[in-house]
């Protein structure tokens, strides 16, 4: 498990010009199979440590890391380098 904290929404504009409204967030559905995809397709694990808190949504990753999973492994691997740094 990789020990770095992502932000994963803040209530701004995304990079697809959209903002979320932090105060009526419901995180049911996502406490319930919070999927970590990458580019919003691939899965690659999934998120821990979720907490909503000073309107900011945060978590931690967890990798698949069977060597089944080759994609996952390489961005577990640039995170931890360093080459990733949002989500």
């Amino acid at each position: 498990m990789s020990k770095k904290t992502f932000v994963l929404s803040d209530g701004s504009k995304n990079s697809y010009g959209f903002a979320i409204d932090m105060a009526k967030l419901d995180l049911e559905r996502f406490r319930a199979n919070p999927v970590m995809l990458y580019n919003h397709g691939q899965l690659v694990g999934k998120w821990e440590n979720l907490e909503l808190k000073d309107g900011k949504l945060t978590g931690t990753p967890v990798f698949m890391s069977d060597e089944s999973e080759e994609h996952a492994l390489k961005i577990q691997n640039r995170v931890e380098k360093g080459f990733v740094n949002g989500a």
